[in-house]
């Protein structure tokens, strides 16, 4: 496979237990990962714009409510504990406790649901965020802890499963994305990036004078979504 990499992970996937091992998210997120680790490395492949969606959902966006607000210390997940390792390291840092790094709904309108379904991905989980200016979701590496198909099929092969990002909104002035050692900036809205979440660490910010939002899509890969990763660039119609 060419861009998709680090598929054998299964093992290590599932093996959310050895974080009671550490008493920081960052540490055991490094000891799991597969990425390099190393700041000076030039990078082209930390992550690939793949697909351009075309459409108007700007009527959907603004009607939108987000009862959620992530911060450092609430991640809104219901019935999930909450995660202390994680507060660790942002208070570490130097991070305010408490501060917000952007709102989120899984109240996605019909129109949106069709946007997420252009990845032809199993199990999709989709959530909108909003990241207002002054917000800012610092530097981490996913676990892909709260999937609801998780809890429902435990036989899921969680190599095969991936995180997808799409801009809903175009890039403005201020408006940070970082994968790994590489920035992610002028995109327009449909725009859907893909990178190894579990293993290169990324951070977002909005240092700008108008809101981003993104729509986040979790699922397990099927043969089309592959070739769709794999393949040039290309835009589609919703």
């Amino acid at each position: 496979m060419g861009f998709i990499k680090y598929q054998n992970r299964d093992e290590i996937s599932r093996n959310n237990l050895a974080r009671k091992n550490f008493s920081s998210k960052w540490e055991y997120t490094k000891a799991v990962s597969q990425w390099h680790f190393d700041k000076w490395q030039k990078e082209t492949d930390s992550y690939k714009v793949f697909l351009g969606i075309e459409g108007d959902w700007q009527k959907e966006i603004a009607s939108l409510e987000y009862p959620i607000q992530v911060s450092t210390t609430n991640y809104g997940f219901e019935g999930k504990d909450h995660d202390s390792i994680i507060e660790n390291d942002f208070v570490e840092w130097g991070y305010n406790t408490g501060m917000l790094q952007y709102d989120r709904t899984y109240d996605v309108p019909e129109k949106l649901m069709k946007v997420a379904e252009k990845l032809h991905l199993k199990h999709p989980d989709v959530r909108i965020h909003r990241q207002t200016p002054g917000m800012v979701a610092p530097i981490h590496v996913d676990t892909f802890c709260s999937h609801p198909a998780m809890d429902k099929d435990p036989t899921l092969e969680i190599s095969m499963m991936r995180r997808f990002v799409i801009q809903l909104t175009d890039w403005d002035w201020g408006h940070f994305w970082n994968f790994g050692n590489a920035p992610w900036q002028q995109w327009r809205a449909g725009d859907v990036a893909y990178f190894e979440s579990r293993d290169v660490v990324h951070c977002t910010a909005n240092a700008g004078k108008s809101a981003r939002v993104t729509m986040i899509v979790t699922g397990w890969m099927t043969d089309k979504t592959i070739e769709l990763v794999e393949g040039p660039y290309q835009r589609v119609k919703l």
